[in-house]
């Protein structure tokens, strides 16, 4: 199975993007409004500048406390995303993602 065909059976969805400049606290709220665990975090370009998760969340937070959301989702995101291509294989990815945590 590809990449491809998963995304054929999910449907079109829309991607949910945030700044990097906004709060830790306004992706809390738009995860939960759009129910997804990860944000892509685009420059103003509209380039892919990271990724931010609800783990990045919830360490932010247990790390630094409340005023955690108060910082720029930059601060807590990650920085180097991996991607892949749609014609690439399922199982590949997933052993990628499993090695890469």
């Amino acid at each position: 199975m590809r990449i491809a065909d998963i995304l054929a059976q999910k449907g079109a969805q829309d991607l949910v993007s945030i700044a990097p400049r906004d709060s830790v606290e306004r992706a809390a709220q738009l995860m939960t409004a759009k129910s997804v665990g990860a944000l892509l975090v685009l420059n103003s370009s509209g380039r892919l500048a990271g990724i931010v998760s609800e783990r990045d969340v919830a360490h932010a937070i247990a790390h630094q406390g409340p005023p955690a959301l108060q910082e720029a989702v930059d601060a807590i995101m990650t920085h180097e995303v991996l991607t892949c291509r749609t014609s690439d294989n399922l199982r590949d990815i997933m052993v990628l993602m499993t090695s890469r945590r």
